[in-house]
């Protein structure tokens, strides 16, 4: 299956976009907190495991856009080399 040039090229960028989003976004809780997630960690000032659970989410979210990327972008070269 081949993706057109272009097509091809808004994959991985969009990918690539919503990959550091989402990295951000997981990152930010760590360094930025917000005020709600300041409310939302529990009493000895530990992250409550929903929190956990959407920061692993977003994450492995990123990897497998990151991995399409890398993904579309290998068989771009391959087409692009015959």
């Amino acid at each position: 299956m081949t993706v057109g040039a272009r097509a091809a090229r808004w994959i991985i960028v969009g990918s690539v976009v919503v990959g550091l989003a989402l990295t951000v976004y997981a990152t930010s809780y760590w360094l930025f907190p917000t005020s709600f997630q300041l409310q939302e960690r529990l009493p000895d000032g530990s992250i409550n495991p929903r929190a956990w659970a959407d920061l692993l989410v977003s994450y492995v979210l990123a990897l497998g856009c990151f991995a399409v990327a890398g993904w579309v972008g290998v068989q771009r070269l391959r087409t692009r080399r015959r």
